[in-house]
């Protein structure tokens, strides 16, 4: 807990979420008159997940968790994604930020929340407080020719909240099963279609809805191609999803991206292979997305339980976590005969040796849990550390690298 007398840590209390947005409003230049309908109108609103620091009464630095469900192979993580981190100007500097961040690992981690994640604008400042890199995307602005004798079967249209049903199925089919995909509920569903301007379906000829687009348009500054350094404006067409179940609903959905494309720039973010089978060229580059850290170590590795059904052996997995003390957080998983048990470790059946062990500090952990990189390439790096090569094979087991992504329509 925080030692000095006059901090405060703890969710927002009634009477108090126009000072928390005047913080934020303050931090991120925005007109507090503006913001304050959009905030108040905002459907995910939860006291509950919007943390503060008060100094003498008054809040400094505040924060919001979103409640999120994702996939992880055929688990479902409880996720808390953490938005809007900001300090008032006169108190930045003090440590008051981080803080906000450590109470609220702890507080997410008393609530059972498995991963905290983010997307962070200073990436190292997060590191300090556990958060690692733990997702990679390519962006591309190019779509591919079209062949010309490519039939049009799929017709598209604007969606509209009766096609919810369908679009839950579609992408629900397309999600499951994808490492860090979010579970969306109807309410979700309402939302997306009330604010991304650019929503449409493509149907079939029999009426089915084979697939969705998801975009909108962006005001971005850049460089004049000259070189001057002076910036101008430019408008940027930015697709957040783009699901086609069939060839020719993916064809239609292209060819509505080239209609509303018009003189903007398009910008889309993905995975290679979607990129890919949209018809988008894949850059070679990849860039960084977001960030993740651990918070309930044994809940973690009690829900992955379901993906281990095929691996047999017993080993012990310490997580060294600074915020949570110098002692290692152990678990031991027992496997075999496709039953899982995930237990708290004995410290003295760890210390004798009597099983294998893999250690790792809470960098390496976070990203080997989301599977970024799997645990045979953290071991091969020296950043997990595995007690055998027997060891080293049952993690590498349990934590295979997947292609963590968080779509853009989820983003905290």
């Amino acid at each position: 807990m925080i030692a000095k007398p006059n901090l405060e840590f703890g969710a927002v209390a009634p009477g108090e979420t126009d000072a928390f947005l005047a913080v934020m409003c303050e931090a991120f230049e925005m007109d507090f008159k503006a913001a304050k309908p959009i905030f108040d109108a905002d459907p995910y609103f939860e006291p509950g997940n919007k943390y503060v620091l008060r100094l003498d009464g008054e809040i400094v630095s505040c924060l919001t968790v979103v409640d999120c469900t994702c996939w992880m192979g055929d688990a479902l993580l409880r996720v808390a994604g953490v938005a809007g981190v900001a300090t008032r100007l006169p108190f930045r500097g003090r440590g008051l930020a981080g803080m906000l961040l450590t109470e609220t690992v702890k507080a997410l981690t008393a609530r059972g929340f498995h991963i905290a994640a983010l997307f962070p604008v200073i990436r190292d400042y997060y590191r300090r407080f556990g958060w690692e890199t733990s997702g990679e995307q390519r962006r591309t602005c190019e779509m591919e020719v079209e062949p010309s004798a490519l039939p049009n079967t799929c017709t598209v249209r604007k969606a509209t909240q009766e096609d919810i049903p369908a679009l839950s199925d579609i992408y629900n089919r397309y999600a499951h099963g994808r490492a860090m995909h979010c579970i969306r509920d109807e309410k979700r569903w309402r939302y997306l279609l009330t604010y991304v301007p650019g929503s449409y379906v493509a149907r079939a000829a029999s009426g089915a809805v084979e697939g969705y687009l998801l975009f909108d348009t962006q005001a971005r500054r850049t460089e004049t191609a000259r070189g001057e350094g002076v910036p101008t404006a430019a408008s940027i067409l930015r697709v957040l999803e783009f699901i086609g179940e069939s060839p020719a609903a993916r064809y239609a959905l292209r060819q509505c991206l080239r209609a509303h494309r018009s003189a903007n720039a398009i910008e889309y973010t993905g995975l290679p292979e979607i990129l890919d089978q949209n018809g988008f060229a894949v850059p070679e580059y990849t860039e960084a997305s977001f960030m993740a850290r651990i918070l309930d170590w044994q809940g973690l590795l009690s829900t992955l339980a379901v993906n281990w059904h095929d691996v047999e052996g017993e080993l012990a997995l310490a997580l060294i976590d600074p915020v949570f003390g110098t002692t290692p957080r152990t678990a031991v998983i027992r496997a075999g005969g496709g039953i899982v048990a995930v237990k708290q470790a004995v410290r003295e059946e760890v210390t004798a040796g009597r099983r294998g062990i893999v250690v790792g500090d809470i960098h390496a952990w976070s990203a080997v849990a989301v599977g970024r990189i799997g645990a045979n390439a953290a071991i091969e790096t020296g950043t997990l550390k595995a007690s055998s090569t027997q060891a080293a094979d049952m993690v590498g087991r349990l934590f295979p690298a997947h292609s963590p992504f968080i779509p853009a329509p989820d983003h905290f």
